[in-house]
C-alpha cells in the first residue's frame, strides 16, 4: 500500500461570488428502444446455435432497436462463459473432508417492471430482464428470485410528420349528352318521316344535315288550319369526351298543338284587350245578365289579349265537386266530365309534387282507359304506352309503365300473346362493400324480405365456384342506393295518401344497393372458356370464375342450369372472356 505525506500552510479563505451560468447544451437526438439478446454456442463463431444454455460452453450477446431475437449467430459477439478442462495438476496436499460440492444453474426471466410485473420465460413485448444463480436447474417462476435489470430503453419522442403526397392526375372528362325538339315547317294531314341529322355540334348547339323543313325553331300556327302541326325529340351523345360532336337519334313526329300568349280572367264589368277597356256596364240589362252569372256570347270569333278573372267557373250539369259537367274552382283547378280533342298533353314542370295526368275512379270503371278503335288499328297504335328516357350508365332510373294493386299489378286478358318481347328480371340487392359487373352471374345469399307469397328480395353475390344450383341470374343494371329507392318486396301497404315501408326496409336501407337481374327471356351473358367452346344450343352453368359462365358438361337442364346460347362462342384459352346471346333458363 502506497502512502502519500506533504505539508499545507494555512491561507485566510473565504467564498467567492458565483460565476455566471453556462451556455445550454444542445437537444439531444430523440431516443429508441433498446434490447438486450443473449443466445448459447459451442464455439466463437457460434456453432450449434441456441437460445438454451444447455450443453453449451459459449455465451453470445447484442444490443439492438427489435425486440425480436436474431438467428444469425454473426449478430452476436462470443465470449467462452464455461472453460476448457486444464491438466491434471500434482497431486496437492489432503485436505480436511469437505462437504459435498453441488452444481450452480444460471437463470434469466423477463418482465414488464423492475419488480418482475408481468413476470415470462419470453423475451417478446418485456422491457426488464431478470437473473439469479442457485443449484436447482428448473427456473422459478417467483419474481423475487430474480434481480431486475431494465434492457429496453423507453421511447423516444414522435417524429414530426411527413409531408404531404402529391395531388393525383385529374379524371378523364365525361361524355356531353345534348336533348330537344325539332318542329315540322308546314302543316300536314297526316305525320311526316322522321327526321334525320348528319351530328350535333355540343360548340355552338347545331343539328348539322338536318332533314328539309324540319327545324328547332317553332312555326307560327295557324290555329284555324284544318292540318296537324308536327315536332319529334332529338337526343346526342358525344362521340368521344371533349370531341363536341355527335351522332342523333330522333322519336317518331306527334302532332302539336301551342296556345300563344296568355288568357286569364278577372271579376269585373270592365272588358279589356289588354290596351283598351271599354266602359264598364251599368245596373240593369246587359249588366243585370252578368252579374247573374250567365254571360251568353254570339260570334264566330272572339279576340283578346287578356281576359282575366278570379271567379269560380261552372257549366252545365255533371259529376263535379259541385256536381257540373266542366268547373274551375278559384285556385285554378279543373274538373270536367269528359274531354275530347285530337290531342291532350300535360306536364308538371312548375309542380314538382304532383303527376302530370291523374285518373281516379270511384266506380265500376278503370281509372285510365285507353282504346284504338278496330277501324283505327295499326301496328304504331296503342292502347297506353309509357315512355322512359332517363337513364345514368347502366343505372334504371324508373320506368316506362308502373302496376300497383292489391290483386294483379298487371292483367293480361286479351286474345294474342300477352308479353313480348319478353324478358323478366328480379330485384336483387348487392352488400354496399361488393363489388358486381354488368353481365355478371349471382347466387342466392339469404332472404332480406318477403311480402305475401308474390315478393321476396335476397341479398346476392357474385358466383364463384362451377355449377352452383343457387345461381339467380345476370345483373343487367345497378339501381344505386336501397335508401332511394322503393322495391315491392319492402312495401307494407298501399293507400291513397301513400306508400307505407316495412320495418325490414327501415333495417336494410343503409346496407345495400339494389341491382336488376335478368331470370328469364332473352339478353346475354359473360363467359369464360373453362369448360371449352360452345355451340349455339349449349347449356351455360356457373364457373369457377368470378361471376361468368361456362359451358355445361351436358345438355339436360338441370337445377344449376342458368341460360342456353344462341350463337357459337369460340376460346383462344380457359380463362378467355366473352359475352354471348341467350335465353335465361333460372325463371
Amino acid at each position: 500500500m502506497a502512502i502519500a505525506i506533504g505539508y499545507a500552510t494555512a491561507h485566510d479563505m473565504h467564498d467567492g461570488s458565483n460565476g455566471l451560468n453556462g451556455n445550454v447544451g444542445a437537444a439531444g437526438a430523440a431516443g429508441s428502444s433498446t434490447y438486450f439478446h443473449i443466445a448459447y454456442g459451442t464455439s466463437s463463431s457460434g456453432a450449434n446455435f441456441s437460445q438454451s444454455p444447455s450443453g453449451k460452453t459459449y455465451i453470445g450477446t447484442y444490443v439492438d432497436s427489435t425486440s425480436a431475437d436474431s438467428n444469425t449467430p454473426s449478430d452476436y459477439a462470443w465470449v467462452l462463459f464455461v472453460g476448457a478442462d486444464g491438466e491434471d495438476g500434482d497431486q496437492g496436499i489432503a485436505g480436511n473432508n469437505g462437504s459435498n460440492g453441488q452444481t450452480s444453474y444460471f437463470h434469466i426471466a423477463y418482465a414488464d417492471t423492475s419488480s418482475g410485473g408481468g413476470f415470462s420465460q419470453s423475451p417478446s413485448n418485456k422491457n426488464f430482464i431478470g437473473t439469479y444463480v442457485d443449484n436447482t436447474s428448473a427456473d422459478s417462476s417467483t419474481a423475487s428470485d430474480y434481480t431486475w435489470t431494465r434492457y429496453v430503453g423507453a421511447d423516444g419522442t414522435n417524429g414530426n410528420n411527413g409531408t404531404n403526397g402529391n395531388n393525383g392526375t385529374n379524371g378523364t372528362n365525361g361524355k356531353k349528352v345534348a336533348s330537344g325538339l325539332v318542329y315540322y315547317q308546314v302543316a300536314a294531314g297526316s305525320a311526316p318521316s322522321t327526321p334525320s341529322a348528319s351530328s350535333y355540334q355540343f360548340s355552338n348547339n347545331t343539328l348539322g344535315g338536318l332533314t328539309s323543313n324540319w327545324s328547332t325553331t317553332p312555326p307560327e300556327v295557324d290555329v284555324g288550319n284544318s292540318n296537324k302541326y308536327w315536332t319529334s325529340r332529338y337526343q346526342s351523345t358525344e362521340s368521344s369526351a371533349g370531341s363536341n360532336t355527335g351522332s342523333v337519334s330522333f322519336t317518331s313526329p306527334t302532332a302539336l298543338f301551342t296556345f300563344d300568349g296568355v288568357v286569364s280572367f278577372t271579376n269585373s264589368n270592365t272588358i279589356s284587350d289588354g290596351s283598351n277597356s271599354l266602359t264598364p256596364l251599368s245596373a240593369g240589362s246587359a249588366a243585370a245578365d252578368v252579374n247573374a252569372n250567365s254571360t251568353t256570347i254570339n260570334g264566330g270569333k272572339i279576340t283578346a289579349n287578356s281576359v282575366l278573372a278570379n271567379i269560380a267557373l261552372q257549366v252545365g250539369s255533371g259529376n263535379t265537386p259541385s256536381s257540373k259537367a266542366f268547373e274551375v274552382n278559384a285556385a285554378g283547378v279543373v274538373w270536367t266530365d269528359g274531354i275530347i280533342g285530337g290531342i291532350f298533353s300535360a306536364n308538371n314542370l312548375n309542380v314538382s309534387t304532383a303527376a302530370a295526368v291523374t285518373g281516379t275512379t270511384r266506380q265500376a270503371h278503370p281509372g285510365v282507359f285507353g282504346q284504338v278503335p278496330s277501324n283505327y288499328a295499326s301496328t304504331s297504335a296503342h292502347g297506353i304506352r309509357g315512355t322512359n328516357y332517363y337513364t345514368v350508365g347502366s343505372r334504371v332510373q324508373t320506368s316506362g309503365l308502373i302496376g300497383a294493386a292489391n290483386g294483379y299489378d298487371f292483367y293480361a286478358e286479351g286474345a294474342g300473346s300477352n308479353y313480348g318481347p319478353f324478358t323478366g328480371a328480379h330485384d336483387c340487392l348487392v352488400a354496399n362493400d361488393e363489388t358486381v359487373s354488368m353481365g355478371d352471374l349471382v347466387v342466392d345469399v339469404s332472404c332480406i324480405a318477403r311480402r305475401g307469397l308474390s315478393n321476396t328480395i335476397f341479398s346476392v353475390e357474385a358466383s364463384s365456384s362451377a355449377n352452383q344450383v343457387a345461381v339467380l341470374g345476370v345483373i343487367v343494371a345497378n339501381n344505386g342506393a336501397l335508401s332511394d329507392r322503393k322495391p315491392a318486396a319492402f312495401i307494407e301497404e298501399m293507400t291513397e295518401d301513400g306508400i307505407v315501408m316495412s320495418s325490414d326496409y327501415e333495417s336494410a336501407k343503409n346496407n345495400y344497393k339494389i341491382m336488376a337481374v335478368n331470370a328469364l327471356g332473352e339478353g346475354q351473358i359473360n363467359l369464360t372458356g373453362e369448360g371449352g367452346n360452345l355451340l349455339a344450343g349449349d347449356l351455360v352453368v356457373t364457373s369457377s370464375t368470378a361471376g361468368k359462365g361456362m359451358k355445361q358438361s351436358d345438355n339436360i337442364v338441370r337445377s344449376h342450369t342458368v341460360a342456353r346460347v344462341r350463337e357459337s362462342v369460340s376460346f383462344t384459352s380457359t380463362d378467355e372472356e366473352k359475352i354471348a346471346a341467350c335465353i335465361y333458363l333460372c325463371g
